[in-house]
C-alpha cells in the first residue's frame, strides 16, 4: 500500500512558528507542496526558508472572514487542497473576571471561528482530492481545564467537539479530520 504524501498540497494555519512551523517543515520534507498562513509575513517568510519542496506564503487575519474567503479563493485558483491543518491558536491568560468580552471573542474567532470557515469553505477542494486531511490542533486543556486560561480552554474545547462532529459528518465522503 502506497502511504506517500508527495505532491499533495497542504494548508497550515499558524505556520510562522512553533508547531505550525514544525509541521510544514515535516510536511515540505515528504514532499509537500505547502502553503504558509499566518498574521506575519516575515516569520512566514523564514518558515519557508525551511521548507525544502514547492512553498507559497500568504498573510492572513483569521479573525476576519473575508480574509479567510479570499485565502480559500486562492487556494482554489492555483491548485486546490489535499491537507488542510488548522494550528493556528490564540491563549488567553488571567483568571476569568478579568478577560474582557472582546478578548474572550479574540480568542474563539482564531482558535474554533476560522478553523469552522476553513473546514467549510474548503470542503469542496478537499472532497476532490484522492486522500483528503483535516488536522485540527488541539490541547490537553481542552480536558484538564487548566485555571487562568478560561477563554483557551473553552476554545480548545470547542475545536475537540466542533471536530469530532464534523468527522462523522464527512466519514462517508473519504474525508478524514484528526484531532491531535
Amino acid at each position: 500500500m502506497k502511504t506517500s504524501i508527495e505532491g499533495r498540497r497542504a494548508l497550515i494555519t499558524g505556520a510562522g512558528s512553533g508547531i505550525g512551523r514544525a509541521v510544514a517543515q515535516r510536511l515540505s520534507e515528504l514532499g509537500c507542496d505547502v502553503v504558509l498562513v499566518g498574521r506575519t509575513g516575515a516569520t512566514l517568510n523564514e518558515t519557508a526558508v525551511l521548507c525544502p519542496g514547492a512553498t507559497k506564503t500568504v498573510t492572513c487575519d483569521l479573525t476576519d472572514e473575508s480574509s479567510i474567503l479570499a485565502l480559500v479563493g486562492y487556494i482554489r485558483a492555483t491548485g486546490g487542497l489535499d491537507i488542510l491543518v488548522n494550528n493556528a491558536g490564540v491563549v488567553q491568560s488571567g483568571p476569568l473576571e478579568g478577560i474582557s468580552t472582546e478578548e474572550f471573542d479574540a480568542v474563539m474567532a482564531t482558535n474554533v471561528r476560522a478553523p469552522f470557515i476553513l473546514m467549510r469553505e474548503t470542503l469542496p477542494l478537499l472532497k476532490a482530492s484522492p486522500s483528503p486531511e483535516i488536522i485540527n490542533v488541539c490541547s490537553v486543556v481542552a480536558h484538564e481545564g487548566y485555571p487562568n486560561q478560561s477563554a483557551y480552554v473553552a476554545s480548545k474545547h470547542a475545536l475537540c467537539g466542533l471536530s469530532k462532529s464534523f468527522a462523522n459528518e464527512v466519514f462517508e465522503d473519504g474525508v478524514r479530520v484528526h484531532l491531535i
